[in-house]
């Protein structure tokens, strides 16, 4: 019999119970916790949808008009469409992306436990925030979808794909308790720069101005940050981890503890092996277009 030693830094009731063979179904534990949560980001939507569609209350609250490439109507410009929809989302990937810092860079926490544990741990060990990531993340993307389907800005053939492939990943976390201490790098650390990408589009779609405290903090501050977190971890670290995890998946594969630890979902591992290397090529995609854009500002400035 093949046995499995925990590691210090994992050694909790919550990596304990991931490790343990794991029944499976097709609707997973946090299900209710997934629902309350699209629940509450539509009702934050419509909400805000409301807020910006009330003129006294908009003027008093100074809530900018669109910018005029994403008027949508000649006599009075609003986009509540799009002002709800940035607003949630910076909610959503705020609180992924603290809670996966927090995470990932804690003593004894994720980054430290891929560096020490055994592949069975960082794919089937569960930290206790690992599922809190994945329920939150899998609310947003089927929300995303949902509401996107009315957004043109938002509604693309790459964009709705992104989204239903993510939702997947988070399916397998939830319902097979797959991919560990991975999760909290592919489903939170990822999402990092786009704590910055969300006021970026926000400053996009609605242009604040010049010299304004806004402008300032997204020209100086949320642009080069995105930069470098995109970078960081959607291309380098997004590689790197990738790797690891197809190392992880064929070593558990050999020592049979991918059945023993969840049998009959070997499948899951596959399936996920195969989403990695697509999404991974999205990120270089996304990476052109990104230095497109920094080159743009650059002539910009040169020629200024």
């Amino acid at each position: 019999m093949v046995t499995v030693t925990i590691p210090k830094n994992m050694n909790s009731q919550a990596a304990n119970d991931w490790m343990s063979p794991q029944p499976h179904g097709w609707f997973p534990q946090s299900t209710p916790f997934v629902m309350t949560g699209i629940i509450l980001m539509h009702s934050m939507y419509r909400i805000l949808y409301y807020i910006y569609e009330n003129p006294s209350i908009a003027a008093y609250l100074s809530i900018p008009s669109p910018s005029s490439d994403y008027c949508n109507n000649s006599e009075k410009c609003g986009r509540p469409d799009l002002f709800a929809f940035q607003c949630v989302s910076a909610a959503t990937f705020w609180t992924i992306g603290i809670l996966s810092l927090r995470t990932w860079y804690a003593r004894n926490g994720a980054r430290s436990s891929m560096q020490v544990s055994t592949p069975e741990h960082r794919i089937y060990s569960g930290l206790p925030v690992t599922e809190t990531i994945a329920s939150i993340n899998m609310s947003y993307q089927l929300w995303d979808f949902y509401v996107s389907l009315s957004i043109p800005e938002h509604c693309t053939i790459i964009m709705m794909t992104h989204h239903f492939v993510a939702a997947i990943v988070c399916w397998s976390v939830l319902t097979s308790r797959t991919l560990g201490c991975h999760a909290v790098f592919f489903l939170g650390m990822s999402e990092v720069s786009s704590m910055w990408l969300v006021l970026l589009d926000m400053s996009k779609y609605f242009s604040p101005s010049q010299h304004s405290l806004a402008h300032v903090v997204v020209e100086h501050v949320a642009g080069p940050l995105f930069v470098v977190t995109f970078i960081y971890y959607r291309v380098i670290l997004w590689w790197r981890v990738s790797y690891q995890f197809w190392n992880d998946v064929q070593s558990v594969k050999t020592t049979g503890q991918s059945e023993r630890l969840r049998p009959g979902r070997t499948w899951v591992l596959h399936l996920l092996l195969s989403l990695m290397i697509p999404m991974g090529i999205l990120q270089l995609y996304w990476l052109t277009i990104i230095a497109q854009e920094v080159q743009g500002v650059l002539s910009k400035e040169d020629m200024a």
